[in-house]
């Protein structure tokens, strides 16, 4: 397979895109039905083809030193990859994805091979080849083709072609594909769902007034862009019953509703871009908007920007770091105190019974002396093993690795938190070694139970649970403040985190792992000109609090 040539589109593996203006004008997305809630757009597959080509990451899965890599996505992914990169390798301008709830369907620019892009496209949708159970129709210029015949219109007056209603329910999902000038489209549904769609789309009687999902994709890519090779939007009021329905079930145990808290309203919306800009990097890009002074406005508050100084307790050793700040204490105080704005006081003095039993089971109060310690800044780290992490480790001793960790949180009373945690531990504590650290910790070391000898460790106001001793010592040298071994001595993960200042929660995890995958070394292989950095890069993510909602980025650095 020819892989240079390769246009990646529209599943979650796909591996290229990049970053870069898209046309003012849409051919395709007024097309879009009225009933779609998803959209995933590409403006011109030809322009992103130019444009990946000057990207590491497209460079390296068209190389030899790839290939494992190559092979890794291709079987992670969740769709049929070879047809989606058939369609991909077809494409030579516009094309959109559309999901509604009844179906899904896909619509296209017919340029360069018009054959070839339509055999792409019965692959990528898995529809028959012509003459195989799909009847044949002639709409106006358009070809249709569907798994049954479709009532799509009937003689009318001179001058005019009038619809007939659409018989024939419960035969299942129905397929077609059209064919016309400037758009093929391949999609299926139930048999309502297709004839309206088919019509619409051949314009059939009066032309549709626009696609509402096409507005509000323009809005939010003005407010949101520049756009990426690839965007997807998804309007969340198309799921507002559901998620009620989800949240008042949630509540029945406790007899609260909190549908009636937080609901999702027309203005919801789940933005997104995917890009490669040229090097190494990639560049995803998302925005959930959240109306302004809603009670779920007030929840994303508790979202908040991540302490400068957090890298000072973090042993430099590390390849991996998560880190948020989130003030959940605030977040069920405003929960409690919208309960009983709302009347639900029985729900709100119900869960307040509850916190109280569990109070009195683990001996001490959780609320106050436990969770209401905790300032909401967590973090959670790795550090590779001794001989190093590698791809094997993940795939063949995944508990291994996860035994290199540690979690962190800003506590306000150390004191306060060890006796909590004391009391809570209760019988338990006989499998723990209770000692003073000479940095300043208390510290509780599990016993006799290796390699899980870890524990735990109270002090520098911060709270410390780590699965091994290894990890344990080089955290307390840091949280005891020598600086020299901790992430702000310098080195890359102290300069990403510099600069995503204001950022209410960072992952920064290291590519080293790829080395195993890739093992250019063994199989006589050299990585492409230019991509000597590959092992040293992070992939970095980090979600923002905005004024309208939430935005979270993804890119190499």
């Amino acid at each position: 397979m020819n892989r240079s040539s390769v246009t990646p589109l529209l599943t979650s593996s796909l591996i290229a895109l990049l970053q870069g203006p898209l046309a003012a004008q849409s051919s395709l997305l007024e097309r879009t039905p009225s009933n779609a809630h998803t959209v995933v757009h590409v403006q011109d597959a030809t322009v992103a083809l130019e444009q990946m080509e000057l990207n590491d990451v497209y460079r390296l899965l068209g190389h030899e030193a790839g290939d494992p890599l190559y092979e890794e996505l291709r079987n992670m992914s969740p769709e049929d990859f070879d047809s989606t990169l058939g369609l991909g390798r077809a494409l030579a301008g516009e094309a959109l994805l559309f999901k509604a709830k009844a179906g899904a369907g896909l619509v296209v620019e017919p340029r360069g091979d018009r054959a070839g892009l339509m055999e792409a496209m019965r692959q990528f949708t898995q529809t028959p080849p012509p003459g195989e159970g799909m009847h044949a129709q002639l709409i106006g210029d358009y070809s249709v083709e569907s798994s049954i015949p479709l009532p799509l219109e009937v003689p009318a007056a001179p001058g005019g072609r009038e619809a007939i209603a659409v018989g024939g329910q419960g035969v299942g999902l129905v397929k077609v594909v059209i064919s016309g000038p400037g758009m093929m489209a391949a999609f299926s549904a139930d048999l309502e769902t297709v004839t309206t769609w088919t019509r619409d789309m051949c314009r059939v009687g009066s032309a549709p007034s626009g696609a509402p999902i096409a507005a509000k994709l323009g809005k939010a890519r003005a407010l949101h862009g520049p756009a990426g090779q690839l965007e997807v939007f998804t309007d969340l009021s198309f799921f507002k019953e559901e998620a009620a329905a989800a949240l008042k079930e949630a509540g029945s145990g406790m007899s609260i509703d909190p549908s009636r808290l937080i609901s999702l309203d027309d203005d919801a919306y789940l933005y997104g871009t995917f890009a490669l800009p040229a090097g190494m990097n990639v560049d995803i890009r998302f925005h959930l908007h959240i109306t302004p002074g809603t009670l779920l406005a007030r929840l994303a508050d508790t979202m908040r920007p991540l302490p400068s100084d957090l890298l000072g307790k973090v042993p430099a050793e590390v390849t991996g770091l998560h880190s948020m700040n989130w003030d959940f204490n605030r977040f069920y105080e405003l929960i409690m105190e919208a309960l009983r704005e709302d009347e639900q006081e029985r729900g709100a003095d119900q869960i307040d019974q509850v916190v109280a039993a569990g109070s009195a089971l683990a001996g001490s109060d959780l609320e106050e002396d436990f969770f209401g310690q905790f300032q909401g800044v967590l973090g959670l780290f790795f550090m590779p093993p001794s001989e190093g992490l590698s791809l094997a480790d993940l795939q063949d001793d995944l508990l291994g690795v996860f035994l290199h960790v540690g979690l962190f949180a800003r506590v306000d009373d150390t004191d306060a938190t060890l006796d909590a945690m004391e009391a809570m531990l209760g019988a338990v504590r006989t499998e723990l070694a209770t000692l003073d650290d000479e940095r300043g910790f208390d510290v509780m070391l599990l016993e006799e139970v290796a390699p899980y000898d870890g524990g735990l460790a109270f002090g520098a106001d911060h709270f410390l649970l780590t699965v091994t001793r290894r990890v344990m010592e080089a955290s307390l040298t840091t949280f005891g403040g020598d600086t020299t071994r901790s992430l702000l001595s310098g080195g890359k993960l102290q300069s990403i985190f510099d600069g995503e200042q204001g950022a209410a929660a960072v992952s920064a995890f290291r590519l080293g792992m790829l080395r195993e995958l890739i093992r250019e070394s063994e199989r006589g292989v050299k990585l492409p000109e230019g991509m000597e950095g590959l092992y040293e890069t992070y992939m970095v993510t980090t979600l923002r609090r905005v004024r309208d909602g939430f935005d979270l980025r993804v890119q190499l650095q």
